[in-house]
């Protein structure tokens, strides 16, 4: 190249280098993020009935446990779930 231009005491030199790592944080990021999601579907998907089933029982206690710590009733809890039991099938 034979002519110059722009600034010489600037030329080849990127302004400032948090951008270009902000970029390759931000991209790392992204890719753990499919990554992670990947891998999280590829489990649930692959699960059978009873795993399914198993979770839900788990989740259901958990739940009824906190209902309790808020002051709830075990026959409010009782009366809410056979509701929704009812409901669900």
């Amino acid at each position: 190249m034979k002519q110059k231009w722009g600034r010489e005491d600037d030329a080849g030199d990127f302004p400032s280098d948090r951008a270009v790592w902000s970029i390759g944080a931000f991209c790392v990021a992204l890719l753990s993020v499919f990554a992670i999601a990947g891998y999280r579907y590829g489990i649930e998907s692959d699960s059978g009935r009873e795993h399914i089933a198993e979770t839900i029982r788990e989740e259901l206690d958990s739940l009824k446990t906190e209902l309790l710590a808020l002051g709830f009733s075990k026959r409010a809890i009782a009366t809410a779930f056979k509701n929704v039991q009812e409901k669900g099938e």
